[in-house]
């Protein structure tokens, strides 16, 4: 099987078992693309499906059982819009499924690529999510939640396997993330048992990583960021302000960059790199064990 240079980790398997399918940048530029590739002929290269503009990259891929052959493709064609497009996986022909019209909002739909809901950030930061009605189109809302707790959004956002509901981050009355399924047809929440995460107050309302409280941390980090030159949407520039912030407090940091990477380690080699640096972080400060043949 033939491929780009760079390491894939997403892969996609369709109705067809003679076609693979696989999201891949360039050297960690974060512009996915959708490439296929032939099982039955492994020495052809890989195709892409979905040829755009610099700039322009996949979101997501899914396949699309109401449409043997195909699958439907998040993508930004148009710079400012992930719209929704049905890519015939043989012949590359794609097909524009569902146009995001407001940028404030967007369509979510069912296993059938049919519309369920309607997810919109409203004037007021709030998030409102209305049930879409199958024969007409309208929407009718059901939940509003606010946006006040959820800086960047409410996630997740997903149609249940019925199509019947929607599931969806909220805190309702609590402080902690609880998961909710919102029946489409009468807006009655049931909470879906899972293990809960605590929300804690972030600087500025913001959910930040573990590392935007490093004013709060004594401990030695082994890496405080594993960032790859080629990111474009976290600069490099971020990370290297949380190192200097350390080492300015007597933190010893060992911070890896990998020049052909992108957001994260993707590549084998920089990916061993980073767990021999976290094994010499166990093994001096932890006292664990250390595998002292391995190239350091």
């Amino acid at each position: 099987m033939t491929t780009p240079a760079a390491v894939s980790t997403t892969y996609l398997w369709t109705d067809d078992p003679r076609w693979l399918l696989y999201l891949q940048d360039t050297d960690g530029n974060e512009d996915w693309h959708l490439y296929r590739v032939d099982l039955d002929s492994p020495d052809v290269p890989a195709v892409v499906l979905t040829p755009m503009e610099q700039g322009s990259r996949v979101f997501g891929a899914e396949p699309l059982p109401s449409v043997p052959g195909s699958v439907l493709v998040a993508m930004n064609r148009r710079p400012m819009s992930i719209d929704l497009f049905r890519i015939d996986v043989a012949t590359g022909e794609t097909t524009l499924h569902l146009e995001q019209a407001d940028p404030r909002g967007h369509v979510l739909l069912d296993r059938n690529g049919e519309p369920a809901f309607h997810s919109l950030l409203a004037e007021d930061g709030a998030h409102e999510f209305s049930a879409i009605d199958p024969g007409t189109g309208q929407k009718r809302l059901l939940r509003r939640i606010g946006g006040a707790e959820h800086p960047v959004g409410v996630q997740p956002q997903l149609v249940t396997p019925d199509g019947k509901g929607l599931l969806v981050g909220t805190y309702q009355d609590s402080d902690d993330l609880r998961l909710v399924r919102i029946d489409r047809e009468t807006g009655e929440e049931k909470l879906v048992p899972l293990r809960r995460r605590s929300r804690r107050p972030r600087p500025g309302g913001r959910h930040a990583g573990p590392l935007a409280h490093h004013h709060d941390r004594p401990d030695p980090h082994p890496a405080a960021g594993r960032p790859g030159r080629q990111r474009v949407r976290v600069v490099q520039a971020e990370s290297d302000n949380i190192v200097a912030s350390l080492r300015d407090r007597g933190v010893p940091v060992e911070y890896i960059v990998a020049e052909d990477e992108g957001h994260g380690f993707e590549n084998p080699e920089n990916q061993f790199r980073l767990y021999r640096a976290i094994e010499r972080h166990f093994a001096e400060h932890l006292g664990g064990r250390r595998d002292t043949s391995a190239p350091a």
